[in-house]
């Protein structure tokens, strides 16, 4: 199940990489990559694993979220009508 956590992190901000290029996007797709390096190649999974449905969810929705708000904070900070400072409550 995580390996399918991290492709799909690494296939959304692949995407969100081609729209907006950032450093945090890049060093965010080599750490996915990596990630999905070590679950296919290093980690051993035992057969009898099971996930719960709960965290299979709350897996998808965090790396769904992850590249998008970086997107998202990095706009928000590039738009020159912003002050940064006025953000920080």
């Amino acid at each position: 199940v995580w390996i399918t956590y991290y492709a799909w992190g690494f296939i959304l901000n692949t995407y969100c990489l081609y729209i907006w290029r950032s450093t945090t996007l890049m060093c965010l797709e080599v750490h996915l990559l990596r990630r999905l390096h070590e679950s296919l190649f290093v980690t051993k999974f035992s057969p009898e694993r099971k996930e719960h449905p709960f965290t299979i969810l709350v897996g998808f929705f965090f790396y769904t979220l992850l590249s998008v708000s970086f997107v998202g904070e990095e706009r928000l900070m590039g738009d020159p009508g912003i002050d940064p400072t006025s953000l920080s409550a």
